[in-house]
């Protein structure tokens, strides 16, 4: 047995959140402006810092939060009272993307125990053993992969059929795009969509519309990055101290020298080559997947640059919790273009429409199985905003252990339990079977999508893409909102009180069960009384409205 002490977890509750949140913004402004001049300085550009906070995407924001996460744990230790051995610094990693970073710093213990040797090399005043350890694999994290679950419904063959359907509208919708691509030819865009989620329906009614001025921008493979040296002198100079420098200025910048991605630095250049070639007759870029891609926000931050303004639409629907990343959104964008909620603390909110993908409503005779849409997040923190972290996700476990176990027998046997589809090594299905041998795992190889529009109940923990998803659809729909955990925003609290007031809401565990308990033989009886049915079309209204809306404010932009 080992002798371990476990540092005390320090966001655990939403107080300790939001003040974290605060202070991480704080920086964020502080290192933006610093880290313009700094790179300016290095790639031989003037670029303002508009440019740079686009170029550094999501990226710098996430990395200020893991590190914050980390030092206010490790300040807690008495250096000088522990006999300590860190990781070597030619043992260091240094990832060449974003992608990587997220994988090396919020998937894997290794970045962990990077960050932690970089904090007691700086601060201890002690000489410090050091150890050795091979470069990190980035192979041995994936970040998109999903684990063989196997389905074990009765339904199979329903669920085959909703594939087959799925796999020709892909092909149709295929066949549309790539006509619209042959006609788009013999026009000039003058607003381009880029990596932007909509339905094939939508970029055809603006294209039509528009007269094929509004056109799909195709994001052209950059290929593989080149493989430089890491260049350790211009690093040492971007991340040097300045003078009014505090203790976590100093850790962040430090941390920085190995952890800032080459994307930035050494293959800055090549990068900006591959992205500066677009067609500058455009007033607009519509986009909305650049937010982790630094590929793309460097394409956008020169656009931008050029004065091609960026709409950015709505990239989920976490925005009902307090600690959202709204904000971040809509800084480094123009215009804010949502799918139908307005925020009066956000300056550049326009109230669009639901722009993505929508399924024919299934006959209710037609539907298979109570669904629970799970969620995980990262092993480690990379973000302080709605997801869960850290100690806070066993918690969250236990409590689905409990209501699992509330469950009547014979709604057990029509039970699916999906995992979140990214696998973020927490081993959770391992400790619920372990309490509930008999749990059927939904297959997570069918999209979520296909799924929820197809059964007869789903239930979701968190709110995001896939219960608007489902309301949409139609699908009797009951989502739990733990508030230990998270907290609601203020400004969209009365729209979640009016559907706990339908039973679509619950803030417990225990009254969620006991209603799905009573209704689950024929939700629909609940489902589509005149009650239930008007309060869900209120708050579609607000939250994801019809397309028009959104379609309305782009084909005004050439007017």
């Amino acid at each position: 047995m080992y002798d371990v002490d476990v540092l005390d977890y320090k966001l655990l509750t939403p107080d300790q959140q939001k003040k974290a949140q605060y202070f991480c913004k704080e920086k964020y402004f502080k290192y933006v402006l610093e880290l313009t001049d700094r790179l300016n300085f290095h790639h031989r550009v003037k670029y303002d810092s508009k440019f740079w906070s686009k170029a550094l995407n999501f990226w710098l924001y996430r990395n200020i939060c893991i590190t914050y996460d980390k030092y206010i744990a490790l300040r807690e230790i008495n250096l000088d009272s522990f006999d300590l051995s860190i990781l070597d610094e030619s043992s260091f990693t240094t990832p060449k993307t974003c992608d990587q970073s997220l994988k090396l710093l919020s998937f894997a213990p290794y970045g962990v125990e990077q960050l932690a040797s970089i904090y007691f090399n700086l601060f201890s005043s002690q000489k410090i053993k050091t150890f050795s350890l091979k470069t990190f694999d980035y192979s041995c994290v994936e970040t998109g992969t999903t684990p063989n679950l196997k389905s074990i419904s009765k339904f199979d063959r329903l669920i085959l059929f909703f594939k087959k359907l799925a796999v020709k509208r892909k092909i149709i919708n295929k066949l549309k795009k790539g006509i619209l691509r042959i006609v788009n030819n013999q026009f000039t865009a003058k607003i381009g969509l880029l990596e932007a989620y909509i339905s094939t329906d939508f970029l055809l009614s603006v294209s039509f519309k528009s007269l094929f001025t509004i056109q799909e921008i195709q994001f052209p493979s950059l290929g593989v990055l080149k493989d430089k040296a890491i260049d350790e002198d211009s690093r040492s100079k971007i991340f040097q101290f300045e003078k009014d420098f505090d203790d976590f200025d100093k850790y962040f910048f430090e941390s920085m020298k190995s952890l800032m991605p080459c994307s930035f630095i050494e293959n800055f250049d090549e990068i900006y080559s591959l992205s500066n070639d677009y067609d500058n007759n455009m007033s607009h870029i519509i986009s909305e997947a650049w937010l982790g891609n630094e590929f793309l926000s460097i394409k956008l931050a020169i656009m931008q640059r050029d004065n091609i303004k960026h709409i950015h639409t709505q990239h989920g629907w976490v925005h009902f919790n307090s600690l959202n990343l709204t904000w971040l959104e809509s800084y480094l964008c123009d215009v804010y273009l949502t799918s139908g909620f307005g925020m009066s603390s956000l300056p550049n909110v326009e109230r669009g429409g639901y722009v993505r993908e929508k399924y024919p409503v299934i006959k209710n005779k037609y539907r298979d199985g109570v669904v629970f849409f799970s969620t995980t997040s990262p092993a480690y923190t990379y973000q302080i905003d709605e997801n869960i972290r850290d100690l806070s996700f066993f918690n969250y476990l236990n409590k689905q252990i409990n209501f699992i176990g509330m469950l009547k027998n014979d709604l057990f046997k029509e039970f699916y339990y999906r995992k979140y589809p990214v696998d973020h090594g927490w081993g959770e299905l391992g400790a619920l079977t372990s309490y509930f041998p008999n749990l059927k795992f939904d297959n997570i190889h069918q999209r979520g999508l296909d799924r929820l529009i197809n059964a007869k109940l789903v239930i979701f923990d968190v709110f995001s893409t896939g219960y608007i998803e489902a309301l949409i659809a139609n699908t009797p729909t009951v989502i739990i909102f733990d508030k230990d955990i998270r907290q609601l925003s203020k400004e969209f609290e009365h729209l979640i009180d009016r559907l706990s007031e339908i039973n679509i809401v619950f803030y417990n565990i225990d009254d969620a069960a006991r209603h799905i308990n009573a209704v689950y033989e024929n939700p629909f009886k609940w489902w589509d009384s005149e009650e239930v049915q008007r309060e869900i079309k209120i708050f579609l209204e607000s939250t994801a409205r019809d397309r028009k809306y959104s379609e309305n404010y782009i084909l005004k932009l050439l007017k």
